[in-house]
């Protein structure tokens, strides 16, 4: 028989044979496409167990309240700590026991036991000794995503590209694509294969509008139709299918009453016109996570958009799914002028800053004639804008300082707009030409001379373009001492005649 000579030695003997090896499981949230790091610790009551090798694997309750497991298992050794440390890479394709969310074919089953946001269950399992078990949660969360539009710059009336990128914000490192059916590897964080919603403010108030009373969003307004195709059994006629070609047509706003599928709010030109809206359509990123669209920048009846610097006037909206948050994002759009079109040019002549239409042949004043340069769309030339023309040819035949690629490559040829001259039929201008620093406006001041012509002609022209021209009317008052009056006033000399001839009766 086997003796304790030590009392205390024989006490803590006991009671190590009577501790419990114990497995616990820490719970543990991680994102999407990243790495879940599951824990679990080993002890013998207090006494931490070194070297214990621990299979970790994921589990996931089916609709019966089975658990099944998803994915593939790893084993990790404990420490002199008893903890052990197992890494799993949450994304779909990285083994075999797991399918691409981007897979066109993907069966239910196949969705089910494939990473997606939700709760798992941990499962350790002592791998020797007395198998022992331990369950935790894993939470997994949707990644966020990092969506960003890049700035554009064009020339009004083109169709520019709009450019976004979807990135996988916590992955600097490593991606995985789905390519030729198979999960590849790739080191990159671009997002692939999600669908990205592209808008355009046109009118700058920040709200970017869909279609709210039906139809379909093209070019800044709502359409019932593109074509005939569109409407079975009738035709498609300015953007509604109505019985016959011509009927979409306007006197006043209350002709334009709500059509099927799509809501007529004004009448424009005499063809009833749908809501304004800003959506340009979707796009789908490729492997980079980058997704593309070409967009109209036509300005609507309103003129917008205008031409100038734009913050925040692009957006796109990516929605989110069961893997990446949603989120959106704006960028900015700059919009130059168009070539310089003469006879789009609007000459104005006021007094005091009120239009005039007609003035004396001899009246002591001073008219200010304006002319501001314009684009074939109407856009006006800012101060800093410089008129130019296109050329034939790409750049190939021109310097490359005016070689322009914003459109396509094409030569351009620039003006000086101080070889803008200002022309009158008759009169005389007396004061040079100046520029208005606020609106790019071309100013001079006018006087009339005696003149037999009935009207003043007014234009400017650049080079070998000239302006349409603006007339005022032109009445003598040479030798008579008459001014200008306003019809009203003849009005009631008249009337104060005709008083003072029933008096005399």
């Amino acid at each position: 028989m086997r003796l304790c000579l030590l009392p205390f030695a024989c006490f803590a003997l006991a009671v190590q044979a009577r501790a419990e090896v114990t497995l616990t499981v820490s719970d543990t949230t991680a994102e999407y496409s990243d790495v879940a790091f599951l824990q679990a610790r080993l002890v013998n009551g207090e006494l931490a167990l070194n070297g214990q090798f621990i299979l970790f694997a994921i589990e996931r309750e089916d609709a019966e309240g089975n658990f099944r497991s998803v994915g593939e298992a790893t084993t990790a050794v404990t420490n002199s700590d008893g903890i052990a440390t197992g890494e799993i890479r949450l994304v779909n394709g990285w083994t075999s026991e797991t399918t691409h969310e981007l897979k066109p074919d993907r069966s239910e089953e196949e969705r089910w036991a494939s990473y997606s946001s939700g709760e798992y269950r941990i499962v350790a399992r002592r791998q020797g000794g007395d198998l022992n078990i331990a369950y935790g949660t894993l939470t997994i969360r949707r990644e966020q995503a990092a969506l960003t539009v890049l700035p554009v710059t064009t020339v009004a009336g083109y169709e520019p590209t709009l450019k976004i990128t979807l990135e996988d914000n916590g992955d600097n490192t490593r991606d995985w694509d789905f390519e030729n059916g198979e999960a590849v590897q790739s080191n990159k964080v671009g997002i692939q294969g999600r669908t990205v919603s592209l808008y355009m403010d046109r009118n700058g108030d920040q709200q970017f509008y869909n279609c709210t009373a039906g139809g379909t969003c093209i070019d800044g307004h709502c359409v019932q139709c593109q074509s005939d195709e569109d409407c079975p059994g009738s035709v498609c006629d300015q953007g509604l299918c109505v019985a016959a070609a011509g009927e979409n047509q306007c006197s006043v706003d209350e002709d334009c009453a709500p059509f099927f599928g799509v809501q007529g709010l004004h009448c424009l030109a005499g063809v009833c016109v749908a809501e304004a809206c800003d959506y340009l359509g979707t796009a789908m990123t490729d492997k980079k996570g980058q997704a593309f669209l070409r967009f109209s920048t036509i300005p609507n009846e309103f003129g917008d958009p205008n031409v100038g610097y734009h913050e925040l006037m692009l957006r796109a909206e990516f929605s989110g799914d069961d893997y990446y948050a949603g989120g959106g994002s704006k960028g900015d759009l700059e919009i130059a002028p168009g070539p310089l079109d003469m006879r789009q040019v609007p000459l104005t002549i006021t007094r005091n800053n009120e239009q005039v239409t007609e003035v004396g042949t001899t009246e002591a004043v001073a008219l200010e004639v304006r002319a501001y340069l314009s684009d074939n769309l109407g856009n006006l030339y800012g101060f800093n804008d410089k008129p130019y023309q296109i050329t034939e040819g790409d750049c190939s035949s021109c310097a490359e300082d005016l070689c322009q690629d914003v459109m396509h490559p094409q030569c351009l040829i620039e003006l000086n707009p101080a070889d803008l001259v200002f022309e009158a039929s008759s009169g005389i201008f007396i004061t040079e030409i100046e520029r208005n620093a606020t609106d790019g406006a071309f100013v001079r001041q006018w006087r009339p001379t005696y003149s037999d012509d009935s009207e003043v002609r007014f234009s400017v022209r650049l080079g070998d373009l000239a302006s349409q021209t603006q007339t005022i009317r032109l009445f003598d008052t040479s030798g008579c001492g008459c001014v200008a009056t306003h019809p009203m006033t003849m009005l009631w000399w008249m009337a104060l005649l005709v008083v003072r001839r029933r008096r005399r009766t």
